[in-house]
């Protein structure tokens, strides 16, 4: 998630994606992480943190929650974690973002922002950001906000990819 560089990657680098293909103009986004060689303990076990912040914020995402409400749940896995000092803006931008039109488009998924998820809206849930264990990791799925739930745009499976 930064430009490239002269150094080559290693074993046990971990290597950040962020797909965001334009179809038709309209914008979709996945996040995966995938490691160099077997993942070590730690990377494993902060990806899990991540994995269940993922999967507590696809579980709260319907119409009428509000984007901050939908970062809070995210974050309180990490708070959860004992990680509340790298949920802050120090270590990550927002928990998801709108999609569509634009790649990056309202509402912005952090806490305190107000904005209600109403039907019909896309979305990507993602609580990207710091682990002191392995470094940065990204997660993260699409969704449209449908009646009484939402749609999964994404058929990734959610794990710690390994090459």
């Amino acid at each position: 998630m930064h430009p490239p560089g002269a150094r080559r990657l290693q074993r046990g680098d971990l290597v950040t994606t962020e797909l965001t293909p334009c179809i038709e103009g309209y914008y979709a986004q996945i996040c995966r992480t995938l490691v160099i060689g077997p993942p070590s303990r730690d990377q494993q076990q902060a990806y899990d943190v991540h994995l269940q912040a993922l999967e507590a914020g696809l579980a709260a995402t319907r119409p009428g929650i509000t984007a901050g409400q939908l970062a809070t749940v995210q974050n309180d896995v990490f708070r959860a974690h004992g990680l509340a000092q790298y949920i802050t803006t120090e270590y990550t931008r927002v928990r998801g973002h709108g999609l569509g039109l634009y790649v990056d488009s309202r509402p912005a998924v952090q806490e305190g922002d107000a904005t209600v998820l109403e039907e019909g809206m896309t979305i990507i849930v993602h609580p990207n950001g710091y682990h002191p264990a392995s470094g940065y990791l990204v997660l993260g799925d699409a969704v449209v906000l449908r009646a009484g739930g939402h749609e999964l745009l994404t058929q990734t499976p959610r794990r710690l990819f390994s090459v």
